[in-house]
C-alpha cells in the first residue's frame, strides 16, 4: 500500500506553561549578587561573592539550564573578579573568590540576559580593620595627702581614647614607688570586661610616685605619677600689718604662719618657735625690743599665730624699708618687708581711699588681723583725717571668715584693726573695709581648710559602660581645695542620683563606692550623675555632678552574615554563611588569638549549621555551613563566643518549584503515530497527567525514573490539537505543571487486511466463523475500521460492522451444498487508505475412509478405487472389514482434486 502524508498548515508545537525556572530570568526573575563578608581587612581570606536568581519576591529559583553569568570589578587595584561564573542547571546560586589587591571600595558587577547588578567590597588596611588596642590607667585625682587612699582603673582603649571590652583574659603586672604608696590591682582585665578597679593608698612620705602598668597579653605599657603631699608644715609664711607705717604709729603685727610643700596653711604638728629676725635700728624701736629675741610661737594644731612689735619713731619724717626674716627648726625660711614713710596730712578729705589689707591664706578656725587706713589715689600713706569714724568691716561668707571686733583709729595711728576668725569652710572670701565718707575698700582672703571642700565622681572609664556582670562602678571621692584626695573628718552618708543609692564615707575614709546595675539608669543616653550629701549637718559644698553618656555595649561582636536569607528546602541543600568578628564601630575586628564560635538553630530539623567554627588569630571571620532539613519553615541562627557579643539571624527554609519540562519525540503530532513526551525532572517525582480523549495511551510512567526521566507514549487518533498536561510532586519542592501542546498532522496509512478461517473444514449445514485482522503498516492492529462483507455461496449468519480494540472482525457463514465460497471485506477508515480482502473457499467433497486388516489394504487393486471415483459412488460396504468406520467430509483443494485425477489417469 501507498502511504499519503497531509500536512496540517499554520501550526506547530509550543509549551504554553513552562515553569519559572526554564528561562530563569523571564517572567519576573532576577539576578542577584551578594559578597560575604563585604567589609574585610586586606589580610583576611578572600571573601565570596555569590551569583543567584530569584523571583519577584526574593524566592530562590532552579535554573533549568546552564546560566553564564558575566562579571567585572569597577577598580581592580582594590578588588578583581574572574570574567563569568556559571550557574549549573539544576542549582539556584554559584560562588566564588574575589581578589583583594589594595584597600579601598571596589564594585562588582553581574549581568546576564540585559540584566545588571552590582554589590560594594571594602578592605580596609591594618590600622582601620583593627582596633589598635593599648593599656590605659585612670584616676579621680593627681595628688593625694599622706595616709589617704584613691580607686585607680585600668582598660584597654582604642585610637579614639574609648574603652573597648578586653577580647580575652590581659593579665596585668604593677609595679609602682614603694616609698610613696601602695598599689593594690587586680592581675588581669577579664575577658569580656570593659576595666578592672583597685586602690592606691599614700604613704607617710611626699613626692612624686610612678606607677607602671604592663599588659602581658598584647604587649603594652603605660607609666603614670602621683603627687603625695604631707599634710604637715614645710615652709614658714611672714607677713607684716600693716604694710606702711608712719612715725606716728606706735606699732606693727608681724604673722607667721606655716605652710606645707603645696603652698597651703599647714596645722603645726608640735608647738613651733619661729625666730625672727630684721634690721631695724634704734631710730624706729627701743634698744630692749632690739635686743630681746622676738620669737612668734605657734600652738599645736595652729596654722598661725600673731605678736605686736612696738615702734619708736622719733623723727617724723624718717623712712625706711626694714627686712624681716622667719626661720624655724626644719622648715623653711621666708622674708618679708614693711615700709616707714612719712605720714601726710591730707588737704581735703575727697582724695583720701579706704585701703585694707590682710594675709591672702590662712587656714580654718584661725584668728587673724586687717588693717584699714587711708591713702590718696597715689599710694600715699595719711595720718587719720579729722572726723574719721569707726570704720566697718564685712565679710561675703561668715561661715569663712568672720569679723570679731573692729578697732578704732588711734590718737596717732594711720590704721584701725579688724579682728578675724575663720571657720570651718573654705572660700575665697571678699573682705570689706568701709570708713563713713572716705567709701569703702576691699582685699580678698583664700580660706583653706584640712576638711573635705569638694567631691569628685570617678568613672573608671570615659562613659558609663558595664562589664559582662552588667554592673558598673562609680566613686565620690573627697577633695581638698587644692585637688587633693583628702580623708573624712567624720562619717558622710551620700545619695546618688539618678541611681538611687546611698553610701557612707567612714572618717578616716577618702572615697564610697556604688555598684550598680545597668536598670538602675533608666533609659540611659546622656545624663547627669549628681552626688549629694545627706543626713544631720550634711555639707551642701560638697556636692557634685557628672555629665556622661550611658553606653549599652561597645563589646566587639561575632556577627553573622549570611549570602542570602533563604535557602532551599531540599534536604542536603547547603549554603556558605559568614562569621565575623566586629568592633564598635562595625569594623572588621582582627582575633588576637583564635576565637571558637558557636552555633545553634531553633530547630535544626528544618536548617542546621555547623556546630562550630574557629577564626584563626589575625582574621577577622571565617565560614561556616549551613544545610536544609527538607521541610519548609524558618530557624534562627544563632552565633557566640567566649567574651564577645553574640548574634542571631533568621534563615527561612522555602520551597522551590519542582523542576519539570517535556521534550516530545516528534516535531509535530500526526495521526496514528506514536508520541513519545519525555518528563525531565527530580528522580522520585510523582507525576498526574491530563490526557485528552482523543489519544491512545501505549504507555503512561507515574513516577519520575532513578535517570530523571519519564515517558508518555500515546497516539493521536484525530486531527484535533493534542494537549497534555502533567503536574509533578515531591516532597521538598512546590508542586509544579507543564503542558504540552501541538497541532496535529493528518497522515494517510495504509490498513492491512487478513482474512483467516477458524478451521480449515467446511461442513455442508454446519456454521463456519470466518476472521479479519486489521492491521496498519506497522502490523499495529488498528480499532474502529469499518467493515464491508461480499459472501458468495453461503448464507451469512453474522459479520462484525467495525474491528474491535484488537483490530479483529469476524463473518459467520453456512453451505448446503458443494459449491465454491468467495469472501471479500472492504476496510475503511479516517486517516487510512481503504483496503480489501478476499478469500476462495472451494466446495467440499466426500472422502470414504476405511480402516482394515493390513493384509486388506495390501492385495486391493487399483482399479476398485479407479471405479469409485468415476462412478461417483457414495459409499461402498465391505462385509469383509473386522471393523468399520464412520465416514467424513473434508475439502479438496483443486491441487489434491488434480494429483487425484492424475493418479487416475495414470492407472
Amino acid at each position: 500500500m501507498i502511504g499519503k502524508y497531509i500536512v496540517a498548515l499554520g501550526i506547530s508545537m509550543i509549551l504554553l506553561a513552562q515553569v519559572a525556572n526554564a528561562q530563569v530570568l523571564d517572567s519576573g526573575n532576577f539576578i542577584r549578587l551578594s559578597i560575604v563578608p563585604n567589609i574585610v581587612d586586606k589580610e583576611d581570606p578572600l571573601p565570596t561573592f555569590f551569583v543567584y536568581v530569584t523571583d519577584s519576591r526574593g524566592n530562590p529559583v532552579i535554573a533549568s539550564e546552564d546560566l553564564e553569568v558575566s562579571l567585572v570589578s569597577s577598580d581592580s587595584s582594590v578588588a578583581s573578579v574572574r570574567s563569568s561564573v556559571i550557574i549549573s542547571k539544576g542549582e539556584y546560586f554559584t560562588t566564588g573568590k574575589i581578589q583583594i589587591n589594595g584597600a579601598g571600595t571596589g564594585e562588582i558587577k553581574a549581568s546576564y540576559g540585559g540584566q545588571r547588578v552590582s554589590a560594594e567590597v571594602t578592605v580596609l588596611d591594618v590600622s582601620e580593620a583593627t582596633e589598635e588596642f593599648s593599656l590605659a590607667v585612670r584616676m579621680p585625682a593627681a595628688s593625694m595627702l599622706t595616709g589617704t587612699s584613691m580607686p585607680i582603673s585600668v582598660f584597654l582603649s582604642n585610637s579614639d581614647g574609648d574603652a573597648v571590652v578586653a577580647p580575652f583574659d590581659v593579665p596585668i603586672q604593677v609595679q609602682y614607688d614603694q616609698n610613696l604608696i601602695k598599689a593594690v590591682l587586680p592581675d588581669k582585665i577579664s575577658a569580656g570586661s570593659i576595666y578592672a578597679v583597685g586602690k592606691i593608698t599614700s604613704l607617710q612620705k611626699s613626692g612624686n610616685a610612678w606607677i607602671r602598668l604592663d599588659a602581658l597579653g598584647i604587649e603594652q605599657q603605660i607609666a603614670t605619677s602621683v603627687k603625695v603631699a604631707a599634710d604637715k608644715p614645710y615652709s614658714l609664711l611672714l607677713k607684716a600689718l600693716p604694710g606702711n607705717v608712719t612715725a606716728l604709729d606706735r606699732s606693727f603685727y608681724l604673722y607667721a604662719g606655716l605652710l606645707d610643700e603645696t603652698g597651703a596653711p599647714a596645722k603645726a604638728e608640735e608647738d613651733t618657735n619661729v625666730k625672727i629676725y630684721s634690721n631695724m635700728t634704734t631710730n624706729v624701736a627701743r634698744q630692749e625690743v632690739l635686743e630681746e629675741s622676738l620669737v612668734i610661737r605657734i600652738a599645736k594644731g595652729d596654722f598661725g599665730s600673731f605678736k605686736t612689735v612696738p615702734l619708736d619713731i622719733i623723727d617724723p619724717d624718717y623712712e625706711a624699708v626694714f627686712a624681716f626674716s622667719a626661720a624655724a627648726e626644719g622648715l623653711q625660711p621666708v622674708q618679708t618687708y614693711m615700709n616707714l614713710t612719712s605720714a601726710e596730712t591730707a588737704p581735703s578729705i575727697s582724695i583720701l581711699r579706704t585701703f585694707i589689707e590682710s594675709i591672702s591664706t590662712v587656714g580654718e578656725d584661725s584668728k587673724l588681723i586687717a588693717t584699714i587706713q587711708f591713702k590718696d589715689e597715689n599710694g600715699t600713706l595719711y595720718a587719720r583725717p579729722p572726723g574719721a569714724q569707726t570704720p566697718e568691716a564685712i565679710s561675703s561668707n561668715i561661715q569663712a571668715l568672720q569679723v570679731t571686733n573692729v578697732g578704732f583709729f588711734g590718737g596717732s595711728h594711720t590704721y584701725a584693726l579688724v579682728d578675724l576668725k575663720t571657720g570651718f569652710k573654705s572660700d575665697t572670701v571678699r573682705l570689706v573695709g568701709a570708713v563713713a565718707g572716705f567709701g569703702s575698700a576691699n582685699t580678698t582672703i583664700n580660706v583653706v581648710t584640712k576638711q573635705p571642700s569638694k567631691t569628685t565622681i570617678f568613672n573608671p572609664v570615659n562613659d558609663v559602660r558595664f562589664n559582662s556582670d552588667g554592673r558598673s562602678d562609680l566613686y565620690v571621692v573627697l577633695l581638698d581645695d587644692s585637688d587633693r584626695v583628702v580623708k573624712a573628718e567624720k562619717n558622710t552618708q551620700f545619695l546618688l542620683t539618678p541611681i538611687g543609692e546611698i553610701q557612707d564615707i567612714a572618717g578616716g575614709q577618702s572615697y564610697a563606692h556604688f555598684d550598680f546595675a545597668r536598670k538602675q539608669l533608666g533609659q540611659g543616653g546622656n545624663l547627669t550623675i549628681t552626688a549629694i550629701p545627706v543626713g544631720v549637718e550634711s555639707d551642701v559644698d560638697l556636692e557634685s555632678s557628672l555629665s556622661v553618656e550611658v553606653k549599652e555595649d561597645s563589646a566587639a561582636t561575632v556577627q553573622l552574615i549570611p549570602a542570602f536569607r533563604d535557602i532551599v528546602s531540599l534536604k542536603g541543600t547547603q549554603q556558605i554563611m559568614a562569621v565575623q568578628l566586629l568592633d564598635s564601630v562595625g569594623n572588621p575586628y582582627r582575633a588576637l588569638a583564635d576565637v571558637s564560635v558557636s552555633l545553634t538553630s531553633s530547630d535544626p530539623d528544618i536548617i542546621d549549621v555547623d556546630q562550630q567554627v574557629k577564626i584563626a588569630k589575625g582574621s577577622s571571620y571565617t565560614v561556616l555551613t549551613v544545610y536544609a532539613g527538607g521541610m519548609e519553615g524558618a530557624a534562627t541562627i544563632t552565633a557566640s563566643a567566649t567574651n564577645f557579643a553574640s548574634s542571631s539571624i533568621g534563615v527561612k527554609s522555602v520551597l522551590v518549584p519542582l523542576p519539570l519540562s517535556i521534550t516530545p519525540s516528534l516535531p509535530k503530532a500526526e495521526t496514528n503515530r506514536d508520541l513519545t513526551l519525555t518528563v525531565n525532572s527530580e528522580p522520585g517525582a510523582k507525576l498526574t497527567w491530563k490526557l485528552p480523549a482523543q489519544v491512545k495511551v501505549v504507555e503512561m510512567d507515574e513516577e519520575v525514573a532513578a535517570d530523571g526521566t519519564a515517558e508518555l507514549v500515546v497516539i493521536p487518533l484525530t486531527p484535533e490539537d493534542v494537549i497534555v498536561e502533567v503536574e509533578g510532586r515531591k516532597s521538598g519542592y512546590f508542586a509544579n505543571k507543564v503542558t504540552y501542546s501541538s497541532g496535529v498532522e493528518v497522515v494517510v496509512q495504509n490498513l492491512q487486511v487478513q482474512l483467516v478461517p477458524y478451521s480449515d473444514q467446511l461442513v455442508p449445514g454446519e456454521v463456519s466463523t470466518i476472521e479479519v485482522k486489521v492491521t496498519d503498516d506497522r502490523g499495529t492492529p488498528v480499532e474502529g475500521v469499518g467493515l464491508e462483507w461480499t459472501v458468495t455461496n453461503a448464507e451469512t449468519l453474522s459479520m462484525s460492522a467495525k474491528s474491535d480494540a484488537n483490530g479483529i472482525g469476524t463473518l459467520e457463514i453456512m453451505t448446503q451444498d458443494m459449491s465454491d465460497v468467495n469472501i471479500s471485506v472492504k476496510a475503511s477508515k479516517n486517516g487510512f487508505a481503504e483496503a480489501t480482502g478476499s478469500t476462495i473457499v472451494a466446495a467440499p467433497v466426500i472422502e470414504k475412509e476405511v480402516q482394515e486388516e493390513e493384509e486388506f489394504f495390501q492385495g486391493i487393486p487399483s482399479w476398485y478405487l479407479y471405479i469409485g471415483l468415476v462412478g461417483g459412488v457414495a459409499a461402498v460396504a465391505f462385509m469383509r472389514f473386522t471393523s468399520m468406520k464412520k465416514f467424513s467430509i473434508r475439502k479438496l483443494d483443486s491441487s489434491q482434486q488434480s494429483n487425484d485425477s492424475d493418479k487416475v489417469n495414470q492407472t
